[in-house]
């Protein structure tokens, strides 16, 4: 017969594995914006055709839009996933050490505040370049 600890375990697992799924999700998501902007930027810079630095401005914008709204959400679901699996490693007597002592991020320079910053300032480099 399962028990309800038995449930808990088995939910507990499963958002491990979103949890997991979500940071290797995130960790690509900034990897591609890198790499796209890497690329919008080197074209921007290298003296381009007098219509091509608008394409590119434009392109700048919607890309760090696009992945600040992508991170911010990822965040929200990983918030919500994170503090479902807490609740339950607080009920269940065998987990509930990994919440005790599990360190949490704060302060600027997490992960999650860094990236923001990253979307951020890259965003106001692109709209600084209509001032130029």
């Amino acid at each position: 017969m399962i028990g309800d600890n038995d449930i808990l375990l088995a939910e507990w697992k499963e958002i491990r594995e979103t949890l997991r799924y979500f940071g290797n999700n995130r960790f690509a998501q900034l990897t591609v914006f890198l790499a796209a902007e890497g690329a919008t930027i080197g074209g921007f810079l290298k003296e381009p055709p007098p219509a091509q630095p608008l394409v590119l401005q434009i392109a700048g914008i919607l890309l760090s839009l696009l992945f600040l709204i992508m991170e911010y959400s990822s965040v929200l679901y990983w918030d919500k996933f994170a503090e479902r699996g807490e609740s339950i490693e607080r009920s269940v007597k065998v987990l509930k050490m990994m919440t005790e002592y599990r360190p949490k991020e704060h302060g600027l320079l997490s992960g999650t505040n860094a990236t923001y910053g990253l979307y951020v300032a890259t965003l106001i480099f692109w709209c600084t370049t209509f001032i130029w």
